[in-house]
């Protein structure tokens, strides 16, 4: 009995090449894609790294990598599928939420009638967790400033938080206002430099006189990965960055392919974090506050150098993830806008982002901020590119019930499952809050 046949696909009997056909007007290589990928992924997530392998440092490199494979292969998922839907439609390019509404088109007809929402699904979703993200820099840069006062000598103003979070505002304007994705690219090499001299010192910290690698726990509870995937998750998460330019490259192909630029530096940050991770464990142990310039000595002038130039990475990097939103929303929607709302968009996101640290309290910005998270990076991340995959395998294996539908289903309940475990936790901890402080609101 002959095998049944599949019906070809309409990309695998068309010739059309999306990628042959994009002109980008500054397009990027692969080396400034790089930058850009290393850059949109280290940031304060790095810091606290440490956490994860208090349970066990074998549990935390295995749990590292099993989350750093997930997210790249739904980075593949989605880019795989924007193109088969630019092949099918015959564009050159489409963005994210272009390629959500196109995808629901041609999925199950109970989803057909999401297509409408999807745009507004996935731009709410970038813009929540790049709020969140460039808060937590507005807090960590404000935390610096705190520390530098009180370590320091040459560092003495004694401005209160508010102060600095006024002051702060200029200069995070400012930052934001870079103007393509080339001047990005200079901008993250300054502050990928920042980083690597940052992240040398504290190895020059870590690796001096190591204790006994047996007085470390080594294996951890299994039931301890809900509470590690929403950490590593947020510390390897990039996909709003690596989605918006990845439309502006000049060999796309060569980034997505198997050993291209997108693999091989998301296989290089896992090394990363987990170097980071298990070494400050293994110096510090159980010692460890979860914070790995905090585990550092406090007074060094080195340790002091290595602080303030991790902070100063983090302020480039709040202009980069700013420069996300303005190329989404502007190159799509705020195009027939005057430059009067394009200049309040910037001003009204920075100071959105600063002013909530001097009149939310500190557990109540943390819930948020996780909450965000929890809103829009397993969304991002998981869901939406196993959706529109699923979606888009619709008309052809639907019938059969093939593997990749069944693999796709199981992304999707893990993404929301993500999802709402983050967002239960928050509200937990939010009404343990305010059982203990009932009076307090603002402070």
């Amino acid at each position: 009995m002959e095998p049944r046949k599949r019906n070809p696909t309409v990309e695998e009997t068309d010739n059309y090449d999306p990628y042959e056909n994009r002109q980008p007007k500054r397009p990027l290589s692969n080396f400034e894609a790089f930058i850009l990928l290393t850059k949109g992924i280290v940031g304060v997530g790095l810091l606290s790294s440490p956490l994860i392998y208090k349970k066990g440092y074998l549990t935390g490199i295995l749990y590292t990598c099993i989350i750093g494979f997930l997210i790249t292969y739904c980075l593949q998922i989605l880019f795989r599928s924007q193109y088969r839907l630019c092949r099918r439609l015959k564009v050159p390019v489409l963005s994210y939420s272009e390629s959500m509404k196109k995808a629901l088109q041609f999925g199950p007809p109970r989803l057909r009638v999401l297509h409408r929402y999807a745009p507004f699904i996935v731009d709410s979703s970038t813009l929540l967790g790049q709020f969140a993200l460039c808060t937590s820099y507005a807090v960590f840069i404000l935390q610096t400033f705190g520390f530098l006062e009180i370590y320091t000598a040459w560092w003495s103003f004694g401005f209160e938080r508010y102060m600095y979070c006024l002051i702060l505002i200029i200069p995070f304007v400012v930052i934001f206002y870079i103007g393509n994705w080339k001047i990005a690219v200079y901008v993250s090499i300054v502050a990928t430099l920042a980083y690597v001299a940052s992240i040398a010192i504290v190895f020059s910290y870590v690796l001096k006189d190591l204790p006994l690698l047996r007085n470390r726990k080594m294996i951890g509870d299994i039931n301890q990965f809900p509470n590690f995937f929403g950490p590593v998750l947020f510390s390897l998460q990039g996909v709003s960055v690596l989605s918006t330019f990845e439309k502006h490259l000049k060999s796309p192909k060569q980034f997505v392919s198997s050993w291209g630029t997108m693999n091989i530096g998301m296989i290089l940050m896992t090394i990363l974090y987990i170097l980071v991770g298990f070494l400050s464990f293994w110096k510090y142990g159980e010692r460890s506050i979860g914070d790995v310039l905090n585990d550092l000595p406090l007074e060094d002038t080195p340790s002091i150098w290595c602080r303030c130039l991790y902070t100063f990475a983090i302020y480039l990097s709040y202009g980069l993830h700013g420069f996300v939103l303005v190329d989404i929303f502007w190159m799509k929607t705020a195009r027939g806008f005057d430059i009067t709302f394009k200049h309040f968009f910037r001003i009204a996101f920075v100071v959105g982002s600063t002013l909530i640290i001097i009149f939310v309290p500190f557990i109540i910005r943390t819930v948020i901020v996780d909450a965000l998270y929890a809103l829009s990076l397993p969304i991002l991340g998981i869901v939406l590119p196993a959706l529109m995959e699923f979606c888009i395998e619709w008309p052809t294996h639907h019938n059969n019930r093939s593997f990749v539908l069944w693999k796709d289903t199981f992304l999707i309940v893990l993404g929301l499952a993500d999802t709402f475990v983050g967002l239960y936790f928050g509200v937990t901890q939010l009404i343990q809050f305010f059982s203990i402080h009932k009076n307090v609101i603002f402070w």
